[in-house]
């Protein structure tokens, strides 16, 4: 498409192909491993079939007269001929990363409810609304997708309320789009927002015996407590691991 829209990609076309050959050689021999690697796409020629050349030249002319949805047709029938999949719909209406889609999809296997995987990519665009439309990227594409899980699996939305998305609608995480006071007493019980960074929030009490601060004797330094707070019990695992005269120096204050 772009080269007929003459755009210069700078791609190598025998480099692609050489690399989508190695690569199908590889899902080939994983075949044990990959349920769909028996089943996958055609190389895509160069040049390209006279027809293959008029589907892309009627998809620009479509776009070019503003008909999205027959160009973005015409263009998954030409992807399709060569064994593409189409697109996932729910996926592209809720506006899920892949990544999110996958872990979903994997906790609801588990669990045996894969069934409920369209009406939970449904419930995410709603929850994401009604948050305020965070963005779906770690931390909150996780929040919200949990949040989502939860309105369908219990039948009743908000009946189960995370920690997370709580902090998340109240600014804890960044501050949200707009949500409604109703919206905020019903999930959390009060209307209180964060307006700050969380720093603000803490209270500074030295890090004295008297305040209850008693590290543990893996703790060398500034870095490791730090290290300590955020990850507790890796940050445990790890250090008991380590040799004592390999741990870091201590850091100067």
């Amino acid at each position: 498409m772009a080269e007929r829209l003459g755009i210069d990609h700078g791609l190598n076309h025998e480099a692609i192909q050489k690399a989508q050959k190695k690569l199908f050689e590889v899902r080939k021999a994983l075949a044990k491993f990959d349920s769909s690697a028996n089943d996958l796409p055609k190389p895509i020629p160069n040049p390209l079939p006279q027809t293959d050349i008029d589907k892309i030249d009627k998809a620009i002319e479509l776009v070019r007269k503003g008909d999205f949805d027959e160009a973005r047709r015409t263009i998954v029938d030409l992807m399709t001929s060569y064994g593409y999949p189409k697109p996932d719909e729910a996926q592209l209406d809720a506006q899920v990363p892949g990544g999110m889609l996958s872990n979903l999809r994997n906790q609801l296997k588990e669990v045996n409810q894969l069934q409920l995987l369209p009406q939970i990519l449904e419930e995410v665009a709603r929850v994401r609304a009604d948050s305020g439309y965070p963005p779906l990227v770690t931390p909150t594409s996780q929040i919200v997708g949990s949040q989502a899980a939860f309105n369908v699996q219990t039948g009743q939305r908000y009946k189960i309320v995370s920690r997370e998305f709580k902090d998340m609608v109240r600014g804890r995480y960044g501050r949200p789009g707009p949500i409604s006071d109703e919206f905020l007493k019903m999930v959390t019980g009060s209307t209180e927002r964060y307006t700050q960074r969380s720093g603000h929030y803490v209270d500074d009490v030295p890090l004295t015996s008297e305040n209850g601060f008693n590290p543990p004797p893996f703790i060398n330094n500034h870095r490791d407590l730090l290290l300590y707070y955020m990850l507790p019990g890796p940050t445990k695992d790890f250090f008991e691991k380590q040799d004592p005269k390999a741990k870091p120096p201590e850091q100067p204050h």
